[in-house]
C-alpha cells in the first residue's frame, strides 16, 4: 500500500533491545518516527493496511536513529510483536487503546462500555497525571509543553478525522481526538460533563 506523501517515505525498521539482540522488524514512516519520539513509545506501520499503530508490548523507546537506509529502534521491556489489524474478527480481543501511555481503559469488542463512565474515568486519570506529572508519560509531555502545544495536537487529531476514509479509521482517529480534547479541558479547568449539559440545553 502506498503511504500518503504527508506521512513521508516508508523505511525498514529494525527493533533491538539494549543488548543489541534483534527483537523484531517492521516498517515506519516520517510520521511514525515523529510520533514515537514525541510519545516515548514505538509506532510502526501495518504492512497490509499502511495504518500507523503503537507497537504492542514494546515498553519504553530508548533510541531511534536512521542508519544506512533503515531505521533502528532500541526498546526495553519488549513482550510481543508489532500490533496487527484485527480485520473485524470478533475474537480479536481488546481494541487499540487511545494515546497517552496506555491511559485509556480498553474494553473487549463484545462489551458495551458506558460512554459517560469511560470519559469520566479518563478525565480523572488525566487530572491525576497533571498533578503528579510522572516521568515518561505522554500526558505529562503535553502538560509540560503548555496549552498551545495541547491545542496544536488537538487540531492535528481533528484533521486526521477529516482525512479518515474507513469506518475503522474514523473511530480510531476520533478516540485520539477525544483524548487530546480531554487534556485541553483539564488544562483549562473545564469539566467534560459541561459538553453533555450544553447538548441537553440545546
Amino acid at each position: 500500500m502506498q503511504t500518503p506523501e504527508k506521512d513521508g517515505a516508508v523505511q525498514p525498521l529494525i527493533i533491538e533491545n539494549t543488548g543489541g539482540d534483534l527483537l523484531s522488524a517492521g516498517l515506519i514512516n516520517t510520521k511514525g518516527i515523529q510520533k514515537s519520539l514525541e510519545q516515548g513509545g514505538l509506532w510502526t506501520l501495518d504492512g497490509s493496511t499502511g495504518r500507523l499503530l503503537p507497537l504492542s508490548g514494546a515498553g519504553k523507546l530508548q533510541d531511534l536513529r536512521q542508519e544506512r537506509g533503515m531505521v533502528r529502534a532500541v526498546v526495553t521491556g519488549f513482550e510481543g510483536a508489532p500490533q496487527k489489524q484485527n480485520g473485524g474478527d470478533s475474537n480479536a480481543g481488546p481494541t487499540t487503546p487511545a494515546p497517552g501511555d496506555q491511559e485509556a481503559v480498553t474494553q473487549p469488542e463484545e462489551t458495551q462500555a458506558d460512554p459517560g463512565q469511560v470519559m469520566t474515568e479518563l478525565q480523572d486519570l488525566i487530572r491525576q497525571r497533571k498533578i503528579q506529572m510522572p516521568e515518561g508519560s505522554y500526558t505529562t509531555h503535553l502538560f509540560s509543553k503548555g496549552e498551545e502545544k495541547i491545542r496544536k495536537k488537538t487540531g492535528e487529531e481533528a484533521v486526521e478525522i477529516l482525512l479518515a476514509r474507513s469506518d475503522e479509521e474514523l473511530v480510531y482517529e476520533s478516540a485520539d481526538f477525544l483524548y487530546h480534547l480531554l487534556v485541553l479541558f483539564v488544562q483549562r479547568g473545564i469539566d467534560f460533563n459541561t459538553i453533555f449539559q450544553e447538548l441537553a440545553r440545546r
